[in-house]
């Protein structure tokens, strides 16, 4: 226990190493693929993500929040969690972050006690050293007031009502190095997280052909031969293979006042490509939007 503890100790400042060394799952350390690992390193004052489903990104949200309230970020620690709805808060603090809880010898050790409160503020509110982590809902006004946070987070923008991107960003207005993190699957172009990740500076993951040497990002369109249903080099059309090193890169440098990013299941090794192209090959709309936001993390809206 001693050397873990030690392990713990070191550099909590970089939310990487404080994950490696602080969560767990089943018991043992979590180890990042280079893809997450990049996203983890960068402690930009703005984050937007558009994601596809089921890519690591809810961990890293969940894991920024334990982290800026155990270290107390900004010199407080509050972080503000918000989510399309009060259920679905509640479901997530009792679910997500209960299981986090459980499963890590450090966070079961950090959290302190909720005697003394009652229902929802039980159920939303955790204290984390000498942080605290608020899980709210964003479909009242009254649930988006009355805590100044250093760090706020908006999971599933795109399925919150209209203005909780702004109403979120007061919050911060007290905090000395202020956090803003902002996820979603995307849905309507130009508009929620598609909107942000145009304004920001469009990372996109590349990674190098092994036979060809192209560096490339993966896009569905100039890396999926339909026929062989491989997901392949753009220039020299062999297989790619999944999860490979490879670097962010941001194709709009300029734009710097937001770090966007857009995970895709291309990179995937969890990526099913036949059932990915029967989905497009649907004549059902809905199926084709999920096939676009769910898989290729890109807005999509049928006619």
């Amino acid at each position: 226990m001693a050397a873990r503890v030690a392990l713990a100790q070191r550099d909590t400042r970089s939310l990487a190493r404080w994950t490696e060394a602080y969560r767990s799952i089943r018991g043992a350390p979590m180890s990042l693929s280079p893809q997450l690992r990049g996203l983890y390193n960068d402690h930009h004052p703005r984050i937007a993500i558009q994601k596809a489903a089921q890519v690591g990104v809810s961990e890293y949200l969940i894991n920024t929040a334990f982290w800026a309230a155990d270290i107390a970020w900004g010199g407080r620690g509050n972080v503000i969690y918000y989510l399309p709805t009060l259920v679905m808060a509640d479901d997530f603090s009792q679910a997500r972050i209960d299981k986090a809880i459980e499963s890590s010898w450090y966070l079961s050790e950090r959290i302190g006690s909720r005697r003394g409160r009652r229902g929802a503020d039980r159920v939303n509110l955790h204290r984390v050293g000498d942080g605290h982590f608020y899980v709210r809902g964003t479909e009242h006004d009254r649930h988006m007031t009355s805590i100044d946070a250093d760090v706020v987070i908006l999971d599933e923008l795109d399925r919150m009502r209209l203005g909780v991107y702004e109403r979120s960003q007061a919050r911060l207005g007290s905090a000395e190095l202020p956090l803003l993190r902002v996820a979603s699957t995307p849905m309507h172009p130009n508009l929620g997280i598609n909107l942000l990740f145009q304004l920001g500076d469009q990372r996109r993951w590349f990674t190098k052909c092994p036979r060809c040497g192209l560096e490339q990002f993966r896009t569905w369109q100039e890396n999926v031969d339909l026929e062989r249903e491989l997901v392949v080099c753009r220039a020299c059309q062999c297989e790619l293979p999944m999860d490979t090193d490879g670097r962010w890169i941001a194709t709009k440098p300029e734009q710097e006042e937001i770090h966007s990013y857009h995970f895709s299941k291309l990179d995937s090794r969890f990526f099913d490509v036949a059932a990915a192209i029967e989905a497009n090959r649907s004549s059902d709309p809905l199926r084709i939007d999920e096939f676009y936001n769910n898989d290729l993390g890109e807005p999509h809206v049928s006619e």
